[in-house]
């Protein structure tokens, strides 16, 4: 196989968001990639440091894109860091390109060739792009939330690789994501692609395939990765205790839970914004937390979480 080649690409073509000047967006071509594809579309942010090739792959969820809930603010963050990144929309989602099989919809596995395509394309050493320069990275950091959470730990599973995991909002117990579709109209989600948001038909085989990924497998998980699980105390989504199982099967030497309290799946409260007490408020005040739909919007919280752990190992 070729070696995946990258593109940038006009900041046009992501209508969601607007880029920031140190910012690009770039297109990693796949093997089924024709003249008219984008292939993978992300946005790659460089490190502000030199911090010799660290890089991070940022990685949405179920409906989600690569600028979806935290994941523009986290990019900034992890550049001040020193970490390059990029966060992009797997295939079948956002500005990326079809499924490799529009019968069978977006699966773990396709995830898991997307997550192979990019990193092979960030970590050729030496390689030189007229886009980004030259390219001398390790992966270091995978961010995950809810079903991209899935897709990073079943990918890490099958690679010599030993980055720092984050997990956000991840099923353990997948089968239970079929409670939630006994309802057709739960196959249809608000989603953006292709530059504007529009209601989109989820395959049923889509669910089938996410029902089946068997997370107990982590016990063979290397060793020396650490990770970080952070979740919505009101996850309306997955349950909680999804979040103690990962507890449970890493162990406390090497795995920390962060429980965001009165949030959701998305990290969005449950509460409206005028019944916050004397501590929510100073909180929200800190964090400079924003308000959307009269509720809080917890993301700059689960960044905060993310930056302070990382601090520890970077």
């Amino acid at each position: 196989m070729n070696k995946p080649s990258i593109k940038l690409l006009p900041n046009e073509i992501c209508t969601n968001y607007k880029l920031q000047p140190n910012e690009k967006l770039l297109s990693i071509k796949t093997p089924e990639s024709n003249s008219f594809d984008q292939g993978i579309v992300g946005i790659f942010t460089p490190s502000l440091k030199n911090s010799k090739g660290k890089f991070a792959l940022i990685l949405h969820g179920r409906g989600g894109h690569k600028n979806y809930i935290y994941q523009n603010e986290l990019a900034q963050h992890l550049s001040k860091l020193g970490i390059s990144n990029f966060r992009f929309d797997f295939r079948g989602c956002g500005d990326s390109q079809n499924n490799i099989d529009e019968s069978l919809g977006r699966t773990i596995e396709q995830d898991i060739k997307d997550l192979e395509i990019i990193t092979e394309a960030f970590t050729i050493e030496g390689k030189f792009h007229s886009e980004i320069g030259f390219i001398n990275y390790s992966l270091d950091l995978i961010v995950g939330h809810s079903r991209g959470s899935i897709a990073m730990f079943k990918y890490i599973l099958n690679t010599k690789l030993t980055p720092l995991l984050i997990n956000c909002s991840s099923r353990f117990d997948s089968i239970k994501i079929l409670n939630l579709y006994q309802n057709e109209e739960n196959y249809r989600l608000i989603q953006y692609r292709f530059g504007k948001y529009q209601i989109l038909q989820t395959l049923k085989n889509e669910i089938i395939n996410l029902s089946i990924q068997d997370l107990t497998k982590l016990t063979k998980l290397n060793q020396s990765i650490k990770i970080l699980s952070i979740y919505g105390e009101f996850d309306n989504i997955v349950p909680i205790e999804d979040s103690i199982k990962f507890c449970e099967i890493f162990g406390s030497n090497r795995h920390e839970l962060k429980i965001i309290p009165n949030s959701d799946h998305n990290f969005t409260g449950i509460n409206n914004f005028k019944e916050l007490n004397s501590d929510q408020l100073k909180e929200f005040n800190d964090l400079k937390l924003t308000i959307k739909n009269e509720k809080i919007n917890y993301n700059r919280k689960v960044i905060y979480e993310i930056i302070s752990w990382l601090k520890s190992y970077i």
